[in-house]
Order: C-alpha cells, then structure tokens, then sequence
C-alpha cells in the first residue's frame, strides 16, 4: 500500500500546517467564526485547545490545520483513532471550516478518512470498523456534505437543560451508599466503573488510565461541583462537573455541566444517577448558576433520556453523528 499523503490535498490558495500549541489561539478564533455560522451554541476556549493538544496521549501529527494567504485559519481537522483488542476500531473526525470554506474541510474529511482506513488496514483482525463525523441538527448544509461523502446518520446525542429554581427533590440512597465530595482518591475507581459502565454504550471506548488521568487538569473540570456515590471504596456511581463561563452569552444561561454520569452495573435501577444529578444540581446553585446541562444519547440503553425528563430536562440542542463503514 502506498504512503498516505502527509496533508489534505492541495486547495488554491491554501496552505496545510500541522499546528503547534501555540497555535491555540487562531484555532479558537477558527472554531468560534464556525460555530457562529453553524449556529453552535458552545464554543471551545484557547485554554481547552492548548489542553487537548498537551496530553500525554495526543500525537500531534492527528491535528491539520488550513491557512491561507493571510495566515487565516480557515478549516481543521483533529483524528482520533482507536482499537480496542477483540471489540471494535473507532476513528472520530472532528473537523471545522469558516464560512466559504466547507470544500477544504471536506478535504479535510477524505484525508482522514484515508488515515483512518490505513489504520484500520494494518490491524489484522476482523474486528467492527467505523468512521465517525458530527454536526449541529440545524446545519443541514453540513450535514448534506457529511452525506455527500459517504457518511450516514447513525445516532442523535441531545443536550438538556434544567432550570435551577424549580425545586430540587431529595432522593433517597439504598442502604450502605453515601455521596462524598470528589477528591484524587476517587480517579482509579471512577476510572474503573467508567469502563464497566459505558461497555454497553454505542460507539464508546474506554479510556486509557493515563487519558482519564488527564481529564482532570483540564480547565473547566470543577472537583468541588462533583461527587461520587460511594458504596466503602467502591465508586458506585459518580457525576464529573463543569462550568463553561465562555458559553453563557451564546447559550444566554449560566449552566452547571454534568460531564460524565455513570453507575456501575451491579448499582443500576437504584436511583444512585437521580441522586447524584440532585446533588449535582444543588451544587450548582450554590455556585449561583441557573441552569444545569448535560447531554444523552437518544437511543441510550439504560434509559436515561426517562429519568432525566423525570427531573425536569428538556432537549434544547441535538447534535447528529454520521458514520461509515
């Protein structure tokens, strides 16, 4: 098999760069030019770039970004591809483009898609494969690109939101279960009933003990607003939070973030998640937010989209995931 070319190929007037952390800062000015346009109601700061781009797991060589003639960023590309021994090989294609700009972003696409592809070809197995794209519902422009290449609409993952001011119900915990406040302690159990808890989620593979360690520098993570279920040593359940102050002009709400929410099996249909998201939100409006936010897949397993409309979320974003095979 021939080389993969070493960027997208060649667009007049364009020129492809593999960026450098300093680069942080005109990546963000790139993706708040295409979440504008796309009318993305988040935005990612120059910290949460830098972040990524920084963690012992990130190759660097993943990351393309297109400049033009005035040094302008005007698309990228970010691949994450990954294999998990006897499950399955994922590539996750996080790509952006300013207006005008949508046919670089599809080389982008290709380009990526190639490098998936010859990962994928160097594993000898007979493992489940996919390529995955995403983008905002409202953005069919987008998402008929995405559909023009090839991709098709596989899932829809939803944000909801919940006011802070209507009441927070107190919900009761089973015997021998108790939430505790986050602390470093917890990182290796969480880590462990996060892979338990996400084997049976679409899409999803575990992260490394080295990429979960990471997540907790990242910027917005706030250790205070989180908590644990905690069954002696053993993470039951745990809710990782966040706050995100530069989304609250465009989202015209200050939102409490539940990140990541997971119970361990054996703890499921116990109400640990509804206790945890009371807690949560408790937090939060101690912090003197108004809103809390998390997101669920549509087609979750475990029934979560129920238990959240059941505290009173309601669906105010979707986003659309496209795969091929």
């Amino acid at each position: 098999m021939s080389a993969m070319a070493d960027h997208p190929a060649p667009v007049d007037g364009i020129r492809w760069i593999v960026p450098e952390v300093a680069d942080a800062g005109r990546m963000a000015d790139l993706y708040d030019a295409w979440a504008i346009a796309g009318r993305v109601t988040w935005r990612e700061s120059e910290e949460e770039i830098a972040h990524e781009m920084e963690a012992p797991t990130t190759d660097i060589d993943d990351y393309r970004c297109a400049e033009d003639e005035d040094r302008r960023l005007v698309a990228s590309i970010r691949t994450w591809i990954r294999g998990v021994p006897g499950w399955k090989h994922r590539a996750f294609l996080f790509t952006t483009s300013r207006p005008g700009f949508s046919h670089v972003e599809i080389e982008a696409v290709r380009w990526g898609e190639a490098r998936a592809r010859r990962t994928f070809a160097e594993a000898d197995d007979d493992m489940d494969r996919g390529i995955r794209v995403f983008s905002d519902i409202r953005d069919e422009e987008r998402i008929g690109r995405f559909e023009a290449a090839g991709f098709e609409r596989a899932r829809y993952f939803v944000d909801m939101i919940r006011p802070l001011a209507d009441p927070i119900p107190d919900i009761p915990l089973p015997e021998g279960v108790a939430i505790v406040d986050w602390d470093e302690r917890w990182i290796r159990p969480a880590w462990e009933t996060h892979c338990e808890a996400f084997a049976d989620h679409w899409g999803s593979l575990p992260p490394t003990f080295e990429e979960w360690e990471h997540r907790f520098e990242y910027p917005n993570f706030r250790p205070d607003l989180s908590c644990v279920a905690a069954a002696g040593d053993v993470a039951a359940a745990y809710s990782l939070n966040g706050v995100f102050p530069q989304d609250w002009d465009y989202r015209r709400r200050k939102e409490g973030w539940i990140e990541t929410l997971a119970t361990r099996l054996s703890w499921r249909k116990q109400g640990l998640a509804s206790a945890l998201i009371a807690e949560s939100m408790r937090r939060f409006k101690e912090e003197d937010l108004d809103h809390a936010a998390l997101d669920v897949d549509g087609a979750n397993p475990t029934g979560a989209f129920g238990i959240y409309e059941r505290l009173g979320f309601v669906a105010v974003d979707t986003t659309v995931d496209l795969s091929l095979i």
